[in-house]
């Protein structure tokens, strides 16, 4: 489950967070995301310069109530520990696909998974759902590393495998795009 959060710090200034809390029972894709995020941290791919990642504020085990959220709108649950990650809140964040495709976006996901491999860490569950673009901009954010594996050497048949399946998704909505059908329509090949 995913929620968004107001934080007030010491200074009394506002900021938005996605917490991102997983069920009592899923320790293992929350593990798994950890370590990738922890991973991915260390090769700064969540700093602004990089942002292939949402920025990663921490994790812990919390109530709900601790959390701050009700998800069943009754605290039914209020002594059990949820593990969490507490993440950057992407505002107005939409899923790739051909409606905000382009190449330049197509491109950064691309760079970004070739970045996020050179970091050790294969994504394993690339889907255009996991895959967020920031309207008015070119940043392309990889998000749920829930099925991550920390990889082995570089070059790797998965990480390959990954790399090309990326840009088939990258491509196909990219050249499915409204602006690249524009583009293309009074194009013909005459090539034999």
């Amino acid at each position: 489950m995913v929620y968004k959060a107001i934080e007030t710090d010491r200074d009394g200034q506002r900021s938005t967070r996605c917490i991102k809390i997983f069920g009592a029972e899923w320790m293992t894709p929350f593990n798994l995301e950890c370590t990738a995020y922890a991973y991915l941290i260390h090769a700064k791919l969540d700093s602004l310069r990089e942002g292939f990642i949402p920025k990663v504020y921490g994790w812990a085990k919390r109530t709900f109530i601790d959390w701050g959220v009700d998800p069943f709108g009754n605290l039914s649950d209020e002594e059990t520990l949820h593990n969490g990650i507490v993440m950057e809140f992407l505002e107005g964040a939409e899923h790739f696909g051909r409606d905000n495709a382009t190449i330049n976006l197509g491109t950064n996901f691309v760079s970004g998974l070739t970045k996020i491999h050179e970091a050790r860490v294969l994504h394993r569950d690339l889907f255009t759902r996991n895959m967020l673009v920031i309207p008015g901009s070119d940043r392309a954010v990889w998000v749920d590393f829930s099925c991550a594996r920390i990889r082995g050497p570089p070059g790797s048949y998965e990480q390959t495998s990954e790399l090309a399946l990326a840009a088939r998704i990258a491509i196909a909505n990219v050249s499915a795009a409204p602006a690249c059908r524009r583009l293309m329509k009074g194009f013909r090949s005459d090539a034999r």
